[in-house]
């Protein structure tokens, strides 16, 4: 039987090499090759506010950002709504480590946010809470039904995690292929309370859970990333496989 990776392989059309193999490193290839492509564009969250006097408040804040050295006039930008205003700066484009190989953010970014968080108004660091936005610059994919966040249960069990490398910019889209290929098999990871077991070593998966990982061993008892089994180094210099781990879904409250 065809697992739902092999299923994703085909659905790219792609070669694959190796999926499911492991990985003697603490870093791995891409499940699929798309090429190259522009890759995903970030920019900088500054500050939303909200309120009657919103615009104002922006429109001041947004032109004492304009007035710190370092900084570009033209890269700030507002965006404004009938009940809160957001301010921006700048757009960036991740770049490949040459420690990992994975993509981080370029060096004028942290220049930018370091600027911006230390940025006062009326004595206050008014932005120290900024962070990096994702601008989407791909159509929606249609496929927002897969999201964790509309699972029924308050867990989920977390397989496998997607992200971009220098060779493949499509993990957003290939991550939910995936789960779509696993519901048509037939695969739902909806759990509650009583799947979660507590051990005097800690916690520990229930029947259910396990009687969902046996279904498929290779694929479901450790995390994979980008559809390989990565090792990864303990603090104690043993190199072991990321088990699969039960997660919270969003919004639903769960047992401390």
């Amino acid at each position: 039987m065809r697992t739902a990776l092999h299923k994703l392989a085909g659905l790219w059309i792609v070669v694959l090499a190796g999926v499911g193999c492991e990985s003697p490193g603490n870093t791995g290839g891409s499940l699929v090759n798309l090429g190259g492509g522009s890759g995903e564009n970030w920019t900088l969250r500054c500050l939303h506010t909200e309120g009657p006097d919103h615009l104002v408040q922006a429109n001041l804040l947004a032109d004492q950002l304009r007035k710190v050295e370092g900084l570009k006039a033209s890269k700030v930008r507002t965006v404004n709504t009938s009940s809160g205003s957001t301010i921006y700066y700048g757009q960036y484009v991740k770049v490949a480590s040459r420690e990992t190989g994975r993509l981080v953010f370029p060096p004028d970014y942290l220049r930018d946010l370091a600027l911006i968080q230390r940025t006062a108004y009326n004595g206050a660091q008014v932005f120290r809470y900024a962070k990096p936005e994702l601008l989407e610059t791909v159509a929606a994919t249609g496929l927002e039904q897969w999201d964790v966040s509309n699972a029924k249960g308050k867990y989920s069990l977390q397989v496998g995690v997607f992200y971009n490398t220098p060779t493949f910019q499509e993990r957003k889209q290939a991550a939910e292929q995936y789960v779509k290929l696993l519901r048509q098999d037939g695969f739902v990871g909806d759990f509650d309370d009583t799947d979660v077991l507590k051990t005097d070593a800690g916690y520990q998966f229930g029947p259910r859970v396990e009687q969902l990982i046996k279904q498929r061993e290779d694929e479901f008892r450790y995390m994979l990333e980008n559809g390989y089994r990565i090792r990864k180094k303990t603090p104690d210099g043993q190199m072991i496989l990321p088990p699969s781990v039960l997660i919270p879904v969003p919004g639903k409250e769960v047992v401390p």
